[in-house]
């Protein structure tokens, strides 16, 4: 079993998940801020593998630009929700003006009912269209 963990990030304390993945490599989910992020896993002596964008508003990927440089981590995102990791207006990056917007270019998308590995973990994804596409 896989160990989680569950990181209360940023302004709006969006739910970060870390997961351990296989030698040591973590799977990162939603990182609304990237320097907490990384102090975690330093103290956990893990390295960031992947990072997962479940759907494309500000607050959940607001440190993955960051986790990218700091990385080199590949990033995986919702297909239907793509362009809004590229624009400040569509991710709603506007009403946090007090965070600089970053677009984000996926590596990989998904949709529903896709599964996926990131980091030896297996992820299947379920669509909740209505929050966003």
């Amino acid at each position: 079993m896989n160990k989680i963990y569950e990181l209360p990030l940023g302004a709006l304390q969006t739910n970060c998940y870390i997961l351990e993945g296989e030698d040591k490599k973590a799977v990162v989910i939603d990182p609304a801020s990237s320097s907490e992020v990384l102090m975690f896993l330093n103290g956990k002596e893990l390295t960031l593998g992947s990072t997962i964008l479940t759907h494309g508003h500000f607050d959940h990927f607001a440190g993955v630009a960051e986790l990218v440089r700091r990385t080199d981590c590949e990033v995986i995102g919702a297909r239907l929700d793509e362009e809004m990791f590229r624009s400040a207006a569509k991710s709603w990056a506007d009403f946090m003006p007090y965070i600089p917007f970053e677009p984000v270019s996926l590596d990989r998308s998904f949709a529903d009912g896709d599964e996926f590995t990131a980091c030896g973990i297996t992820f299947r994804a379920m669509g909740t269209p209505g929050h966003t596409a």
